[in-house]
């Protein structure tokens, strides 16, 4: 992902070495290529449970759409029960990140942070297209982390915890600071780059 933003070059990479990855693969015996995709594959009977889980957590929500349950681990325990599966009433989270969000502040909650990743993105994605300067390394370094915790929470509740949220926002911040940093040096540049052609015309002027 890192390459990928970083430069179109990436694309042709990760083509280069995708391919013969993948021809690899192929070649290896049946049991190593089983234990290879095993590591990419969730069980039949994880997904089924968090798809049942998942179930128990909508019949959740269409009683609490809008304010949701309540923050904590307390909260959900509770209320779990009341709206699960058979068999599926000690389920101690949801795992679902944004699922759990919209069940702990509620639908504006889960709104707000929607659109709060949206801007983010948008921002950092334009930042990269029209900067070329120092800072852009660890902007992308930053948002691929918060791009990547973000895909993998439809499968987990990585923000459930205090200190993956914690995280999470934090590099938010350290990208925001970079960019920000980066478009002061941008205007400054910018105003220096004018002066200096007007000082230009000045002394010209003045010659003639």
């Amino acid at each position: 992902l890192f390459l990928i933003i970083f430069s179109y070059k990436g694309l042709s990479l990760l083509f280069i070495v995708a391919v013969p990855t993948t021809c690899l693969i192929l070649a290896l015996p049946a049991q190593i290529q089983k234990a290879i995709l095993d590591c990419f594959r969730l069980p039949a009977e994880t997904m089924s449970y968090r798809m049942s889980v998942w179930e128990g957590s909508w019949q959740m929500l269409k009683e609490h759409l809008i304010g949701g349950i309540g923050f904590g681990q307390s909260a959900f325990e509770q209320a779990y029960p009341l709206y699960s599966l058979p068999g599926f009433e000690n389920a101690s989270a949801v795992y679902n990140s944004f699922l759990s969000i919209w069940l702990s502040v509620g639908l504006f909650g889960l709104i707000l942070f929607v659109v709060m990743m949206v801007v983010y993105l948008q921002k950092a994605m334009s930042y990269l297209h029209y900067r070329k300067d120092e800072f852009r390394p660890v902007v992308i370094a930053c948002v691929s982390g918060n791009i990547a915790v973000l895909v993998l929470s439809f499968m987990n509740e990585g923000f459930f915890d205090a200190r993956v949220f914690f995280a999470f926002i934090s590099v938010m911040a350290i990208a925001v600071s970079y960019m920000r940093v980066g478009d002061e040096q941008f205007e400054r540049d910018s105003t220096n780059s004018y002066l200096s052609g007007n000082s230009a015309d000045v002394v010209l002027t003045t010659s003639l």
